[in-house]
C-alpha cells in the first residue's frame, strides 16, 4: 500500500474513532474537532469575548462548503473563517458566528 493510500485509510480511522459530529447546512458529519479557544479582545467599550475551534472532515462525503457558511457543533452556531483540503480531509477553522 502506497503513502497516499495509507493516509486515507489513517483519516477515516482516526475521524470514524473520535467521532465528533458537526452539522453543516442539513448534512450531519463526522469529524475531529479541537478544544475550543476563548479569547478577549479590544472592542468599543471594553473588551468582547470570541471563541472558536478547529475541526478536520473526511473530504470524500463533505458537503459543500463556504467562507461564511454557519457550522453547529454541540448545538453551538459557528462560522467558517478558514477551509484548508488536502488529500484526505478538510481543516476548518471556527469562529462566533457574531464577531
Amino acid at each position: 500500500m502506497g503513502f497516499n493510500e495509507t493516509y486515507l485509510s489513517a483519516s477515516r480511522e482516526a475521524v470514524g474513532y473520535i467521532k465528533d459530529r458537526l452539522t453543516i447546512g442539513e448534512t450531519t458529519v463526522d469529524a475531529i474537532v479541537g478544544e475550543a479557544s476563548h479569547t478577549n479582545d479590544i472592542a468599543t467599550g471594553g473588551f468582547a469575548e470570541s471563541r472558536g475551534l478547529r475541526a478536520t472532515i473526511l473530504r470524500c462525503g463533505a458537503p459543500a462548503l463556504r467562507l461564511g457558511g454557519i457550522v453547529r457543533y454541540e448545538k453551538v452556531r459557528y462560522r467558517i473563517t478558514s477551509i484548508e483540503r488536502d488529500l484526505a480531509t478538510i481543516d476548518l477553522e471556527l469562529q462566533d458566528p457574531d464577531e
